[in-house]
C-alpha cells in the first residue's frame, strides 16, 4: 500500500490537482463516443473514408473522407463533421449526416473540399486553390489565404481572433483535445475496473451472460486469446441477448489480431477496452474501440466509435457509433494505482497537446 501511495504522489506531482483525475468525466467519454465515429488525441494518417464525425487533435496526414453516412446511425448532435487541432494536409466532407458543413483547422489547412454548404475555419494560412469558395462555401482565415483567385475574395474572410495564441482555434481545439483524453481515459479505466464476469483465454465457447446485470456484462480477455491466429471472435457473441451492453477488458500493452471478427450485431452494443495498450494492430472489426493511450493501425474496416491516441487508418471507420447503455459509467470507481498509472498518461498527453499548440501555425 505504501509503494502505491508513493506512486500516486509521483504522478499527481507530474499533473496539476486541476487535470485529469478533477476533470475527467466517464459520461463526458461516452458521450463523445456516441456522437463521433472516430477521435484521435494525436495525429491521423489516411486516405480513407469515415462515415460519421472525426475529431483530431494533432495533424491529419493524407485526405480523409469524413460524414459520408452509413446504414447504422449515430446520436446527432452540434459537433463539426471534422475538427483537426494541428495542420491538415487535406480533406472532403460529404453532407451525407445533414448540412450546413463545418471543419476546424486550429493550424495550416491545404486541400479542403465541401461537398455541400458550409464553412471552413482555419487558424492558420487556408490554401483554397480548387476549393471553389462560393456563396454557399466559405472560408475564415486566422493569418493568410493562398491559392485563392480574385473572384474568390468575395467569399474569403480574415479572421484574426483565429489566429490568438490564447483564445483561437488552436487554443481552443487543444482544450477541447485535453478534455477528451481525461474523459476517455477516465472512461477507460473506469470500464476496465468493472466486476467482470469471466475470463476469455480462447474463443471455442460462447460467452455466458446469465450473471448480467443492469443491461451490461463485463468480460476480461487475455492478450493470447486476442492474438490467436485460429480465432473467431464471432463465437464468443452467439448467445448476445438482444439490447445488452457488452464490455471487453482486452490486456496486454502491444496487440496484434490474430483471428476473424464479422458480426455486425456488435457494431454500436460493444466496447472493446484496450486500458493497458499502446499499439493495437487490427483486421475487419466490428464494436467501438476505446484505446487512450495507443498507437492504432488498421488494414480493414472497423465497425463502431474509435478512440485512440494515434492512428495510422488503411480501413474505413464505419457507423454507427456507440449506442449501449450509461450504466455502465454509474457506479465504477477505479483502484488507487489504477490512478496513478492513468494520470502519468495524462500528463504525457496533455505535453504534447501543449507543443502542438505552440506549433500549430508552423506549416508541415
Amino acid at each position: 500500500m505504501k509503494n502505491i501511495v508513493l506512486l500516486a504522489a509521483a504522478a499527481m506531482a507530474v499533473v496539476s490537482p486541476s487535470t485529469a483525475i478533477a476533470k475527467g468525466n466517464a459520461a463526458d467519454g461516452l458521450q463523445a463516443m456516441r456522437e463521433l465515429n472516430l477521435i484521435v488525441l494525436g495525429d491521423l494518417n489516411t486516405q480513407q473514408h469515415i462515415q460519421g464525425k472525426a475529431f483530431v487533435g494533432g495533424n491529419v496526414k493524407g485526405r480523409p473522407v469524413v460524414a459520408q453516412g452509413g446504414s447504422q446511425g449515430y446520436r446527432a448532435s452540434g459537433r463539426p463533421q471534422l475538427t483537426v487541432g494541428g495542420n491538415s494536409e487535406g480533406f472532403t466532407i460529404e453532407r451525407n449526416l445533414g448540412e450546413p458543413l463545418v471543419a476546424l483547422v486550429g493550424g495550416n489547412a491545404a486541400g479542403m473540399a465541401l461537398n455541400g454548404v458550409g464553412t471552413v475555419q482555419v487558424g492558420g494560412t487556408a490554401n483554397v486553390a480548387n476549393f471553389n469558395p462560393g456563396g454557399s462555401k466559405l472560408v475564415q482565415y486566422g493569418t493568410g489565404v493562398t491559392g485563392g483567385q480574385a473572384q474568390d475574395a468575395p467569399y474569403l474572410t480574415l479572421t484574426p481572433g483565429l489566429a490568438d495564441p490564447r483564445n483561437g482555434l488552436a487554443a481552443t481545439i487543444a482544450a477541447q483535445t485535453t478534455k477528451l483524453a481525461e474523459d476517455l481515459g477516465v472512461l477507460s479505466m473506469q470500464l476496465s475496473s468493472l466486476a467482470s464476469i469471466s475470463t476469455i483465454t480462447s474463443t471455442t465457447t460462447a460467452l455466458d451472460y446469465a450473471r448480467a446485470a443492469d443491461g451490461y456484462a463485463v468480460f476480461t480477455m487475455t492478450a493470447a486469446a486476442f492474438q490467436d491466429q485460429n480465432a473467431n471472435f464471432d463465437v464468443l457473441f452467439g448467445r448476445l441477448p438482444a439490447g445488452m451492453t457488452t464490455i471487453v477488458n482486452v490486456l496486454g500493452e502491444t496487440l496484434v489480431q490474430g483471428g476473424n471478427i464479422n458480426s455486425t450485431a456488435l457494431n454500436q452494443t460493444v466496447i472493446w477496452n484496450f486500458a493497458q495498450a499502446t499499439s493495437i494492430t487490427t483486421k475487419g472489426w466490428h464494436g467501438s474501440i476505446l484505446a487512450p493511450l495507443a498507437t492504432l493501425t488498421n488494414t480493414s474496416a472497423i465497425e463502431g466509435s474509435v478512440a485512440v491516441k494515434a492512428f495510422t487508418m488503411n480501413g474505413e471507420v464505419h457507423l454507427g457509433t456507440f449506442a449501449g447503455t450509461d450504466a455502465i459509467v454509474a457506479t465504477a470507481v477505479p483502484e488507487p494505482a489504477t490512478w496513478a498509472m492513468m494520470l502519468t498518461g495524462f500528463a504525457m498527453i496533455g505535453a504534447a497537446v501543449r507543443r502542438r499548440r505552440r506549433a500549430a501555425i508552423a506549416f508541415v
